[in-house]
């Protein structure tokens, strides 16, 4: 015998909406649609990144001089000077540098150790935009009992700022001899080099069209000139490329040989290319571009820069 269910249609209640909820399936299609921005802007900032150039600033002690202050006899007959020692640094990098500091080294006599030069030969720099150079306040020293020294600078000497090179942050030079006569004698320098570009241009410029794409192939000539009294040991000529004719990098060197007072050299460059659209298209001539020769001068040593004939 069958049992009859009566009213079966009334076992289950209507379905009824949570308060505040939405019918349409939103939840995953909110999640899928987040999850797409988050990847989308993830591509873009990577790619972004990649194509953005790193820009660093790349301190340098870009000179060391030295200039009596007085001369004399003290009271045993001895003969006794001052002398100041100037330091210039310079931020040859492509970005501005924060507060750092320069630390000035002594080291008296053959053999000696560097040791701090004074009690004020640690020097705070507030900071250095890209391609400035700044003299610092000089410090004085005395003959230190005639024995010959050498003094050494180095900046960023704290380890403050983060370089693109941190292997060229000192510079050390040797004490500029001199003649005492009496009060008021004189200082002597040894006879320094002053090397200078007296020209500098393209060449064998020649445009062609590969792929789609306007290319353009030259080559750069310079010519350099010793102008100082002195010899200068063999040096080294930089090619400078940059984008906006502030900010150069090294892309080119060619090594120079020794050069008399009034001699000169001429070379030209290996062969480069450039396609049109890329931003370095201006080149500069660089003598002694890492300061590593003591000049007469300092200033004359790069030429304007020139831009690529044929590029607009």
């Amino acid at each position: 015998m069958k049992r009859r269910i009566i009213g079966v249609a009334n076992n289950q209640t209507p379905y009824n909406k949570i308060p505040g909820a939405k019918r349409t399936g939103g939840c995953t299609m909110n999640r899928l649609i987040a999850w797409t921005v988050i990847a989308v802007l993830w591509v873009a900032l990577s790619f972004s990144g990649a194509q953005q150039p790193l820009k660093r600033p790349d301190l340098i002690v870009s000179n060391i001089d030295f200039q009596k202050v007085e001369s004399g006899t003290d009271a045993a007959g001895k003969t006794y000077w001052l002398f100041n020692v100037g330091i210039k640094v310079k931020n040859q990098g492509n970005a501005s540098a924060g507060a750092f500091k320069v630390l000035l080294e002594r080291n008296i006599g053959p053999g000696g150790a560097y040791q701090t030069a004074c009690q004020t030969c640690l020097i705070d720099v507030p900071g250095l935009g890209a391609g400035q150079e700044t003299a610092l306040e000089p410090r004085q020293f005395n003959n230190a009992m005639g024995a010959p020294s050498k003094f050494k600078a180095t900046v960023d000497s704290a380890g403050q700022v983060s370089e693109s090179n941190e292997g060229n942050n000192s510079r050390e030079e040797a004490f500029i001899s001199m003649s005492i006569a009496g009060p008021g004698g004189v200082v002597t320098q040894a006879a320094l080099p002053d090397l200078t570009v007296v020209s500098f241009d393209f060449q064998d410029v020649i445009s062609a069209v590969v792929d789609g794409k306007t290319i353009i192939t030259f080559r750069m000539n310079a010519t350099v000139k010793n102008l100082g009294p002195g010899s200068s040991p063999a040096s080294v000529l930089y090619f400078l490329g940059s984008a906006d004719t502030k900010v150069g990098f090294s892309y080119l060197h060619n090594d120079l040989p020794p050069l008399a007072p009034g001699a000169q050299t001429a070379l030209v460059s290996n062969s480069r290319t450039y396609e049109v659209g890329t931003p370095i298209k201006y080149y500069s001539a660089y003598i002694n571009y890492e300061h590593g020769i003591k000049e007469v001068t300092e200033s004359n040593n790069q030429t304007p820069y020139k831009k690529i004939p044929g590029v607009i």
